[in-house]
């Protein structure tokens, strides 16, 4: 009896008075095909935020590694496979850019080669469909197709990003006065660092840089207080969670804390960047401070700073009614 495994084909002549058998192995005729294989260099953040968190991902790294979802700024290596035979020249295989040009370079050559590699530019405005192709030297066609995301934006006033306190290194809970405060009880203000996450997480944004471009003060002019704002001049990176720190605070010298309360905004865009130039804006932020005497007889400072939907509180006790006692009330509460 004869046994083969995989047979796809199976045909029978009469020979000679026997019979001959041509097989088909299935596992050939899979390959056969001309297939462009594609691989990002970066897993999606939902990976990353998922083993932060220490949770079960959604899907695989193997999976993720298959997905046609790409944020801006993404490198990508696609393979071309198949039989020799139809693959046919190699120094003739042409890669190229059929919808979206513009938002996509190669990084080395495209032409003679069956492996090439791509880069989304980060600096886009719009995202969208994007096909590759590539042609042998029979005129055979393969393509490729991907969707390209942005940085989801505000949404009929709706921030569209997700915000929480950092970790603190020592403790591994959230909050982080990186500023350490709570060691100088008696002196004014507090400090938050917080952890912005882009969406969608089913990408990576990792060489996306965020800025951070100052609008305006409410009221203006700004309080006897108030400092102006004066965001910083290099761009914030984007990390593989797809998430930027931005640090909220403000120090005071006690003998600044007059004619209590009092209260300001100040209102700032954040935008996908070139060279710390706004490109896409992203969300339109208020940072809200206020200062007010923490008892009916001014014996201390309270300090409460707030954006993003979170916020850092503390108060500081002056000098002449300070009790170790009383260091509680100083400690820094995160919101």
């Amino acid at each position: 009896m004869l046994h083969v495994a995989h047979i796809t084909k199976l045909s029978a002549w009469l020979v000679s008075g026997g019979i001959f058998l041509s097989v088909a192995n299935a596992e050939e005729e899979d390959t056969g095909t001309l297939q462009i294989e594609s691989v990002p260099d970066e897993l999606s953040a939902d990976i990353h935020i998922a083993k932060e968190e220490g949770k079960e991902p959604p899907r695989s790294e193997a999976e993720d590694k298959k997905r046609t979802n790409l944020g801006i700024g993404e490198f990508v290596t696609l393979s071309l496979t198949g039989k020799p035979s139809l693959i046919g020249d190699v120094e003739k295989l042409e890669w190229e850019v059929i919808s979206n040009k513009d938002i996509v370079h190669f990084i080395g050559k495209r032409k003679g080669v069956k492996k090439v590699k791509f880069q989304v530019s980060p600096y886009v405005k719009e995202g969208g469909n994007l096909t590759i192709q590539v042609k042998t030297s029979a005129n055979l066609k393969k393509t490729i197709e991907f969707q390209v995301f942005l940085p989801k934006q505000d949404k009929n006033g709706q921030q569209q990003v997700t915000v929480q306190h950092a970790k603190n290194p020592k403790t591994g809970k959230r909050g982080y006065d990186e500023w350490n405060f709570e060691a100088f009880p008696t002196e004014t203000g507090c400090y938050a660092k917080l952890e912005i996450t882009l969406h969608p997480t089913d990408v990576s944004f990792k060489h996306v840089e965020v800025k951070e471009t100052h609008l305006k003060n409410i009221p203006d002019p700004l309080p006897e207080m108030a400092d102006e704002h004066k965001p910083l001049v290099i761009a914030a990176d984007v990390n593989r969670r797809n998430v930027f720190i931005d640090n909220i605070g403000s120090p005071k010298t006690m003998n600044r804390c007059k004619d209590l309360p009092q209260e300001w905004w100040w209102v700032t865009k954040f935008s996908t960047s070139q060279f710390s130039d706004p490109i896409v804006d992203i969300t339109t932020q208020k940072q809200y401070f206020r200062f007010d005497w923490s008892a009916p007889n001014e014996e201390g400072v309270t300090i409460r700073v707030t954006k993003f939907g979170r916020g850092v509180q503390r108060t500081a006790i002056k000098l002449p009614y300070y009790k170790p006692s009383r260091k509680p009330e100083t400690l820094t509460q995160f919101l």
